[in-house]
């Protein structure tokens, strides 16, 4: 604590998580002075650096800090992309050993920030494990930032984690769920289905408003208000309509796999091709996928002006300027709700991959559509978007939880600390 003033720092984690959180915690977060800190972790270290190297926070955000040492995986090959045994066999050795510099750099650089508290979108990057473990005395919270405790997707290496940690401890997660690496850390919540999974799990949870909730809510309202601004600044065309699609990939994703996997795709470009007419549609690529991949999903539409293809428009103008938006259970749909545009769980496999698994995505929409029928019907309604603001304001309120009697994350950081 310096000068009366408590210290708090928050973790890069996915950038397109951690990046709301902070911004969110600036405006709300009084009495703490507040660090960003991207410490290049392994996991999103591709995406990680793209965005900063482009982003304007070097520049603009003096709280914004980072490790002056590059580690080989921040920019560089990981040992699974390679084919070559013997390459594969060097990447790891020299990985490996980056270690042992990474971790000095790596206290060095948070104890010279003198945190009170330790914020963090996720306990499955190593740098919270090995804070947790090396800074025991720094309270610690992990704030829920989206669906990502709920997919469950095979561990990938497990036998091969466990001998990387042996030699090097910390690097891997012992486990793959959200949530329960760092059993000293302060679990906050704002999912109900990810409550009760906790619960039942043992794990001790607490129910939140997410404060990136509350700024999104705020930012959309303001967009909104300057909607041709904002289309003129996205590079959109004032006067179309407009709609957000946001595809995914779920192949590896539990219960799903390639067949289901296949036949959204046909889904989304059979409503594609339904809906253009009517629509600019905006196909927002999700920043971890490969672009090429959905190029060729897409690829029928390549030429038609009417649909824009693209990872880098940013997302929370997009929504705040689209009339509807598209996506298959979906954090975006909670982005786009409080952002003030219709969002639409389109979910044409529910057949294949049942109900039950799709009910919190669902709750958290303004509406939902299981065929493309269904959603060309619905997009079309005579009204437009005008025709669901009541079940946009219901979702709304689901969603950040006030009338709920959720508390605000500023409470529980005091506490802590």
């Amino acid at each position: 604590m310096k000068n009366g003033q408590r210290t708090a720092i928050v973790l890069v984690g996915y950038h397109y998580l951690s990046t709301p959180m902070y911004l969110a915690l600036k405006e709300q977060l009084k009495g703490f002075k507040l660090y960003y800190v991207l410490t290049k972790d392994t996991i999103a270290s591709d995406t990680n650096y793209k965005f900063f190297n482009r982003s304007s926070f070097r520049a603009s955000d003096p709280n914004y800090v980072e490790l002056d040492y590059d580690p080989p995986w921040f920019r560089g090959l990981m040992p699974w992309h390679v084919r070559s045994r013997s390459q594969k066999i060097l990447l790891w050795m020299r990985w490996i050993f980056s270690f042992i510099r990474f971790k000095r750099e790596l206290l060095k650089l948070v104890r010279r920030l003198k945190p009170d508290l330790i914020i963090t979108t996720t306990d499955l990057f190593f740098t919270p494990r090995y804070l947790a473990v090396k800074m025991p005395e720094v309270p610690m919270a992990v704030v829920q930032p989206c669906y990502l405790d709920l997919w469950e997707r095979p561990r990938r290496f497990p036998l091969l984690k466990q001998l990387v940690n042996f030699v090097q401890p910390y690097v891997f997660e012992r486990q793959e769920y959200f949530g329960l690496e760092i059993e000293r850390a302060k679990l906050l919540v704002w999912e109900p289905a990810a409550y009760e999974t906790y619960l039942s799990k043992g794990r001790n949870a607490e129910r939140v408003i997410n404060p990136a909730h509350l700024e999104i809510r705020k930012n959309g309202a303001r967009h909104r208000q300057n909607r041709d601004g904002m289309l003129t600044e996205l590079g959109l065309p004032t006067s179309a309509r407009i709609m957000a699609l946001f595809p995914a990939y779920y192949g590896d994703v539990v219960a799903h796999g390639t067949d289901y996997q296949l036949s959204l795709e046909q889904a989304f470009v059979q409503a594609v091709d339904r809906l253009r007419d009517t629509f600019t549609i905006v196909v927002k690529i999700h920043p971890n996928e490969d672009l090429s991949y959905w190029q060729r999903v897409f690829q029928k539409f390549a030429s038609d002006k009417r649909v824009i293809l693209t990872p880098d428009i940013e997302r929370f103008k997009l929504m705040a300027v689209a009339e509807f938006h598209v996506s298959t259970n979906s954090y975006a749909a909670v982005e786009a709700t409080l952002s003030g545009a219709v969002a639409v769980n389109f979910i044409p496999g529910i057949a294949m991959i049942g109900e039950k698994f799709c009910e919190p995505f669902s709750r958290n929409a303004a509406a939902v559509c299981t065929t493309v029928d269904e959603l060309v019907h619905s997009l079309m309604r005579s009204g437009g978007a005008a025709t669901f603001a009541g079940e946009v304001a219901k979702a709304q309120e689901r969603i950040v939880g006030e009338k709920a009697g959720y508390r605000r994350v500023e409470a529980i950081f005091s506490e802590i600390t």
